[in-house]
């Protein structure tokens, strides 16, 4: 911005940008996007001192819709799309389901962010109108990789450059040249749905929530955000809440999925029969009279599992 600029935008000029912005057809939340940018702006000016006071910018106020219906693949859908996926670009496929990392972040993956003996990456980098940055949340995150991913990615390793997914120079793919990878595996593969690449990042989280995982899990192995990502997959895992609120009909005793003896008296339970003892190698040569060679198998077995009742072996002794 130019600093002869900063001290003309006041609360008039904001709002006619907002006008305009919205008469060119652009969404709320793209507008609210370039409004939190000209509030950072205009807060480093009054910093410089370049302006005496920052504007009040007023943002729109966008209502969160319940999202159900993200395109993503079924695993039938999913398994397909990998077996129908060009082979060159099959890897590509299968890590993208499979770890949900976004477009820019593969593309930015070097092998010496995957180390396939531990079985985990590192997502340092991200990819964005063809510039190298950091990941979105400015922070490095450390993810798990799957086994199908492992077996993959160690077909896949190749020498022509540091960066996973390359072309024949090892020179770094871009979007452009991406952007077809899963709209062509969903056509050879029949599928009704047209998925972009970018979901199939919707599809692995998706596909983690109906397995079972919590979306607390998802939110930190995809680094998403909450409440959105609350919203988006929720439906997906419809009694995840309903049997959280089941464990506060537990006996008040309960603590870990364990109740207390007291508390077990006044439920109506039965007392915990005491866990019949183990006698050690020297009890059991002190008083059942084993001999020293015995004792190695005495100290792996109770004296019920070497006597068992009604034993012959037993009388024989």
């Amino acid at each position: 911005m130019d600093a002869e600029a900063a001290p003309l935008i006041g609360p008039a000029e904001i709002e006619t940008f907002k006008a305009k912005k919205l008469a060119e057809g652009q969404s709320k939340k793209s507008i609210n996007n370039h409004l939190a940018a000209l509030r950072k702006v205009l807060s480093l000016a009054a910093e410089w001192n370049v302006i005496v006071k920052v504007p009040k910018v007023k943002a729109f106020k966008v209502k969160h819709e319940f999202i159900n219906d993200e395109p993503f693949l079924t695993f039938d859908e999913a398994e397909r799309a990998i077996v129908a996926a060009a082979l060159e670009w099959r890897t590509f496929v299968i890590v993208a389901l499979r770890t949900g990392l976004r477009v820019g972040e593969l593309l930015a993956l070097k092998w010496e962010d995957v180390d396939l003996f531990a079985g985990q990456l590192v997502v340092r980098r991200t990819l964005w109108h063809d510039q190298e940055g950091p990941p979105k949340g400015g922070k490095d995150r450390k993810g798990p990789l799957s086994d199908e991913a492992i077996a993959a990615l160690k077909v896949h390793r190749h020498l022509k450059g540091p960066f996973v997914f390359c072309d024949a120079s090892g020179t770094r793919l871009t979007h452009s040249m991406v952007k077809d990878v899963v709209p062509s595996a969903c056509r050879r593969a029949g599928l009704a749905k047209r998925l972009a690449t970018h979901g199939l990042r919707h599809t692995s989280a998706s596909h983690l929530v109906m397995r079972g995982a919590s979306l607390k899990a998802v939110q930190e192995l995809l680094r998403a955000r909450e409440h959105r990502d609350d919203v988006r997959y929720s439906h997906l895992a419809p009694n995840m809440k309903r049997d959280a609120v089941r464990l506060l009909d537990s006996p008040k005793g309960i603590s870990n999925g364990n109740l207390t003896q007291r508390s077990r008296v006044r439920a109506g339970l039965k007392k915990k029969a005491p866990a019949s003892p183990r006698l050690t190698g020297a009890k059991l040569e002190r008083e059942k009279g084993f001999e020293p060679s015995t004792l190695a198998l005495a100290r792996r077995c109770s004296t019920t599992e070497l006597f068992p009742r009604n034993s012959s072996a037993r009388g024989g002794l």
